[in-house]
């Protein structure tokens, strides 16, 4: 642990190779711990995303979702479990919702994710309507 209470897990950017220490949060910490900080088995995208599957499987989290998706001209709609469709990036992309609501800044989230500032705003902000009128209000 540091001097400000947290351990640091070294985040390498693939893009730029560029690292950055991000803090731990104590809760998973404890997870790191248990495993003695040897994540490897884990961090791989495919794995995860394996593991993920599985665990839905496990906790009857396999229920049918209507997925619609838009490519060329149309609109393609189809079922599917949700097991087969959910991955590691819905995580992310519930990480960064949650933690702009909470105040983090896109600068901040590049840094976290290895995403560009204009990636962040475009795709994570989710910025309802309601959450833009309160904005306008506040900044006159």
């Amino acid at each position: 642990k540091f001097s400000d209470g947290y351990n640091y897990i070294d985040i390498v950017q693939q893009k730029n190779k560029t690292v950055y220490q991000n803090p731990i949060h104590p809760i998973a910490d404890k997870i790191f711990a248990k495993y003695n900080y040897d994540m490897s088995w884990i961090m791989s995208e495919p794995n995860l995303n394996e593991y993920i599957k599985e665990l839905f499987q496990n906790l009857d989290l396999d229920r049918e979702v209507t997925i619609t998706t838009e490519r060329g001209q149309g609109i393609i709609t189809e079922k599917k479990k949700l097991c087969e469709v959910y991955s590691s990036h819905d995580n992310v992309h519930t990480f960064c919702t949650r933690a702009i609501k909470k105040g983090v800044t896109p600068k901040s989230l590049s840094i976290v994710i290895g995403k560009d500032i204009k990636t962040i705003i475009d795709f994570y902000y989710g910025l309802s309507f309601e959450d833009f009128k309160s904005d306008i209000v506040k900044t006159f």
